[in-house]
């Protein structure tokens, strides 16, 4: 039988936290959209980039989420750092890409690429459907 977890990387992380996380980022960006104001996106691109450098892979919205998570009184669900590692880095490429868009003053792609964000966003804080880590199981799977 088939092994449950990543090869790549054994680490693991609470889902509940990454959904919270989620969420909340799914905020930001309708936020973004409202407001039009380049602070956004900005914000989540630096939360993204402290995700996935710091070691205790602490960004700017964990101790809410933990917060949230202990009020909602949420067990630990631990699940493989990998595919999540890959998702937060596909949501840095795409603040990344909001930044740009805002700067050209692209608008309507701008809210084209923030609704797909808010999207997966909201699949993964609701359904724990997370298209981030589907994506890296594909790419995972084609290159095995």
């Amino acid at each position: 039988m088939k092994a449950n977890s990543c090869p790549i990387s054994q680490n693991r992380t609470d889902s509940y936290l990454e959904r919270i996380e989620a969420f909340i980022s799914a905020i930001i960006v309708t936020v973004f959209i409202v407001t039009c104001s380049f602070i956004f996106p900005l914000i989540l691109l630096f939360d993204y980039i402290l995700k996935l450098s710091s070691r205790n892979k602490s960004g700017l919205f964990k101790p809410v989420a933990k917060k949230c998570k202990d009020i909602l009184n949420l067990p630990q669900k631990d699940v493989d750092e990998a595919p999540k590692k890959f998702a937060k880095i596909l949501g840095t490429i795409i603040s990344f890409n909001l930044i740009i868009l805002y700067t050209f003053q692209l608008h309507i792609p701008a809210v084209i690429v923030s609704l797909i964000f808010i999207t997966f966003a909201l699949l993964e804080a609701f359904f724990d459907f997370c298209a981030g880590c589907k994506i890296y199981s594909l790419i995972k799977r084609y290159y095995n």
